[in-house]
């Protein structure tokens, strides 16, 4: 007969791997949490964490949509790359701590690419991480990407003298660009197709709204009303490379009644980022417990609006785009948040939010008309 104490070892094993495996495959298959895992192990370790990622990314908040997008390309191909609005510190608000955040981010970087400007170069948070990269790294592992075609008046550009030097054109050429400093084979986004059709026109309240569908199988034109306030819009799908598939929404609905956008935003950035620190806590609230993966920063319209990604569940990644717009009789701002779920891998998740982005910047509502 077989040793029965021997078999219960094998079979408590059995369960502690099937219940150490079911939690791992909880956790989001992302490069961040995947770094973030092993530098915990490490630290508890008492090991080294080293340098995991490739590149640390300094840039100015308004330039964040471009630079989320060079950003994703790059997680798209393989790479591991330190970027605020994929970590955990831009839930702090504490200056001192994300100052610590952000030297340690450098200090486990290889590289760095700082997207410069103007507004960049006079910036003081950009020339702490500028100072902190250039006692990291040397010149040759700092890209500098030059964001417009502006004379740099700032004394610390002449530092960057000595570093690889890209203007931004586009997307994919500063991705290959990217790629050809330090060798790397870039993911690029396909040339996506040009459509001649006019966007679907929709309505809310009886004011109309458009978007462009193109490319797009639309599943319902409208969901309907979801609740005495809320509206659902069209629900849309497609697929891309075979190997994932997209799906999407629009819910539309008033905010809380209280001070409109239009009291708080007088067209400056620093209103923006007071806008953008003062609804990310919110909107990462309302996830239905869902892990939260990154919060964006966007512009539209004359208005910044937040968009975030998260963990919908394995091999499902979401994001939602916040577009909160004033009315004209100032009662309550409208939330158009368009919804996508993507069905595969986060790289291929990464590799086209520009389908998301492409959609988004085409809405129009009549108040922004």
């Amino acid at each position: 007969m077989p040793d029965l104490s021997r078999l219960a070892l094998y079979g408590i094993l059995f369960v502690i791997f099937v219940l150490v495996s079911r939690f791992l495959r909880s956790f989001p298959k992302t490069p961040y949490h995947t770094i973030k895992r092993w530098n915990w192990i490490k630290q508890k370790l008492g090991m080294p964490v080293g340098r995991p990622y490739d590149f640390f990314v300094s840039y100015k908040s308004e330039d964040s949509e471009t630079v989320r997008r060079v950003v994703e390309g790059l997680v798209a191909s393989g790479l591991k790359v330190w970027f605020y609005e994929y970590m955990d510190v831009v839930f702090v608000n504490d200056e001192a701590m994300i100052r610590k955040a952000i030297a340690t981010g450098i200090q486990q970087s290889k590289r760095g690419i700082c997207f410069t400007s103007n507004r960049y170069f006079a910036s003081e948070i950009c020339e702490f991480e500028l100072n902190r990269l250039f006692d990291q790294c040397n010149s040759d592992d700092i890209i500098q990407i030059r964001m417009l075609s502006e004379p740099n008046l700032s004394s610390n550009s002449t530092r960057l003298m000595e570093s690889p030097s890209i203007e931004f054109l586009s997307i994919n050429k500063c991705l290959s660009s990217i790629g050809e400093v330090i060798n790397h084979r870039m993911s690029l986004i396909e040339n996506d197709q040009t459509f001649t059709q006019e966007p679907s026109i929709y309505s809310y309240e009886e004011k109309p709204y458009s978007i462009d569908l193109n490319g797009w199988s639309i599943i319902r034109n409208e969901i309907g009303r979801v609740s005495p306030v809320n509206y659902g819009g069209p629900q849309f799908t497609t697929s891309v490379r075979k190997l994932g598939i997209f799906e999407g929404f629009i819910a539309i609905g008033p905010m809380d009644e209280g001070r409109s956008r239009d009291e708080i935003t007088t067209g400056g950035y620093a209103d923006e980022r007071k806008h953008f620190k003062e609804t990310k806590g919110l909107a990462v609230d309302d996830l239905f417990g869902r892990k939260c993966l990154g919060v964006h920063l966007f512009f539209l319209h004359g208005y910044s609006h937040i968009a975030i990604t998260t963990f919908y569940r394995p091999g499902v990644w979401q994001r939602i785009y916040s577009i909160v717009l004033p009315t004209k009789d100032h009662k309550a701002d409208i939330e158009f948040a368009i919804i996508f779920l993507f069905l595969g891998s986060f790289l291929e998740f990464c590799h086209h939010t520009y389908l998301m982005d492409k959609v988004v910047n085409s809405f129009k509502y009549e108040k922004t008309n």
